[in-house]
């Protein structure tokens, strides 16, 4: 008779550890694929869940007897914290490529410049988490809509949706400086 999850996670040995790991990791992998930036990334997410999984063993509240929903969240929450690891890194290269494009700038040139992209990135800042990822993923990566659909469980219309609404109030925000030009 095969063991449930909730006996396997108070047994503790290793032998338990690899029944969860065959058990479990098929599907925590097949549904990272869709939630995380990249296989590479899937393959990471659903194996820190599963490492999650045992170190928190003696807390962890089952559904059931299973594990899987607690895995599936956990995987979840994994590859949202890559999505915007990664977005606050090419953020800060942005801002280094903004603050160094020129080793010899007209000096006011260069005021303008970092005055432009300390207001774009309050802008950006000034954006949900969602918008901001859909942004990220379309104008900043170049993503079609359904490859930026898949990689936030959307439909590729809520994405164009949300692209539009953020880019129509980017405008309004803009449009003052538009004015005074």
């Amino acid at each position: 008779m095969a063991q449930t999850d909730a006996s396997l996670l108070s047994d503790g040995g290793e032998r338990a550890f690899a029944v969860l790991f065959r058990r479990h990791y098929p599907a925590v992998l097949a549904y990272s694929f869709g939630v995380a930036a990249d296989s590479g990334s899937a393959e990471d997410v659903a194996s820190r869940a599963l490492e999650l999984l045992w170190q928190k063993r003696s807390s962890v509240r089952l559904v059931g007897d299973s594990a899987l929903p607690w895995l599936l969240l956990t995987a979840k929450n994994h590859a949202r914290n890559d999505v915007r690891a990664r977005v606050r890194e090419r953020e800060k290269i942005r801002r280094a490529a903004l603050e160094t494009a020129d080793p010899f700038p007209d000096s006011e040139l260069l005021s303008l410049r970092q005055e432009a992209a300390t207001y774009l990135a309050a802008l950006l800042d000034g954006l949900s988490p969602q918008d901001r990822e859909v942004f990220d993923y379309c104008i900043v990566d170049g993503l079609s809509y359904a490859d930026a659909a898949k990689k936030i469980g959307a439909t590729p219309g809520a994405v164009g949706n949300r692209l539009s609404r953020v880019r129509g109030a980017l405008r309004k925000q803009l449009a003052p400086l538009r004015e005074e030009s």
